[in-house]
């Protein structure tokens, strides 16, 4: 049994904010190359995964339908904010986060059916998004949704 699955993939590069924003693709990259560095990304006791993404009824067990829809339109129309100026909007950021979400629960489903003993998601810990809005660069909260796909 692998002792460790990673979530890494274009699906963590996607949640990277525009225009010199301290959360960008830049910093899971600089992680990944670390890794490299450090022999650890052949490592057999570490499983690497893409990020899925996190289906909608998930999402809604911890957020609201009006949070979702909000962020699924600003998704689309890729400018503005999400909250009062430290989230901004950008084209196919409802995917992005999903992808977060996602792959916090299939680390949290892949410790609890004892496939491995620890995961972890990079990008993820997005703990600032409340129920209603995003916050602190967080637009969906995976560990909050985590804790209710557990319960």
């Amino acid at each position: 049994m692998a002792k460790l699955c990673l979530f890494y993939g274009q699906g963590s590069r996607t949640y990277s904010f525009p225009n010199g924003h301290p959360l960008n693709k830049n910093r899971v990259e600089g992680f990944w190359r670390l890794l490299e560095t450090k022999g650890l990304v052949a490592d057999p006791r570490i499983v690497i995964k893409e990020p899925v993404e996190a289906c909608y009824e998930d999402l809604l067990s911890f957020h609201t339908s009006e949070y979702l829809s909000f962020v699924k339109r600003a998704s689309e129309h890729g400018s503005g904010y999400l909250d009062s100026g430290d989230t901004p909007a950008f084209k196919g950021i409802f995917e992005a986060a999903t992808k977060v979400a996602g792959a916090t629960l299939e680390g949290l489903e892949m410790i609890m059916r004892g496939k491995i003993r620890v995961a972890f998601n990079p990008v993820g810990g997005l703990h600032h998004a409340r129920r209603d809005r995003a916050g602190g660069f967080c637009v969906f909260n995976d560990p909050g949704v985590a804790i209710e796909k557990a319960r």
